[in-house]
């Protein structure tokens, strides 16, 4: 068992929405996904999408959904979300997408482990995102933070299997940047990593002001990694 406290990353590397305002509240018992259809044949690959909500609540009650890894995931873009089960998603289970002032609890995610692009949860564009006291099982990213987030909270949370909180910037050599991303109490289990900043060559912008503390980890491969080279196989690559 290793603990680590107050781990600080700062990155600079060379290599942004909000929402209006509804109130809307949903009670949600158990949906699976091969009763209702997963409506492949259109293409569709969310399963619950939120678009340009304030203040939203959806609180489960402990409820559960099952995509039983069927084409169709789990998404979720909105302001509360509280005491959801989601398990067997093909690719990410809640997505958090140009918000401000999202909160987020009580979740419980179950993916196999080996199981590919199952982040449990995808932010990008948001700002003021707290996530707290939710066990997150997934074959990816336990949470993924992409560009033009910020002040993201993480509290409390369970990570098991996959690769752990992640920063993601400057695919496709985009401009991109994160900040003011702060861990607190969080417990890697059977993770490959713990705290991750990766970086695409040939993107532009920089991850600063990132503070991981309290932190457990436990058969995890790499407690902090920051990959300057992600996905790069070769050195003649980025040259």
């Amino acid at each position: 068992m290793q603990r680590l406290m107050s781990g600080i990353l700062i990155l600079g590397f060379i290599s942004a929405a909000f929402c209006l305002k509804h109130n809307y509240e949903t009670q949600i018992k158990y949906f699976n996904v091969m009763d209702y259809g997963g409506m492949a044949q259109l293409m569709i690959q969310i399963w619950i999408q939120i678009f340009n909500i304030n203040g939203l609540t959806i609180d489960a009650d402990g409820g559960i959904i099952d995509g039983n890894g069927g084409r169709n995931a789990e998404h979720a873009e909105g302001q509360h979300v509280k005491s959801l089960s989601m398990s067997n998603s093909p690719e990410a289970h809640i997505a958090l997408i140009g918000c401000d002032g999202a909160l987020v609890s009580h979740i419980n995610i179950h993916s196999p482990p080996k199981s590919s692009n199952t982040d449990g949860f995808d932010i990008a564009n948001s700002k003021n995102i707290v996530i707290e006291d939710s066990t997150l099982a997934t074959g990816d990213d336990c949470i993924a933070i992409n560009g033009g987030s910020s002040y993201i909270n993480a509290t409390r949370i369970f990570c098991i299997g996959g690769h752990g909180i992640s920063g993601s910037l400057g695919r496709n050599k985009s401009n991109e940047t994160v900040e003011e991303v702060y861990g607190q109490n969080c417990s890697f289990i059977g993770t490959t990593n713990g705290a991750r900043i990766k970086t695409w060559p040939g993107g532009l912008g920089y991850a600063r002001k990132i503070t991981f503390e309290e932190i457990i980890l436990q058969d995890a491969q790499n407690s902090i990694i920051i990959n300057q080279y992600y996905n790069i196989k070769t050195l003649s690559e980025v040259l």
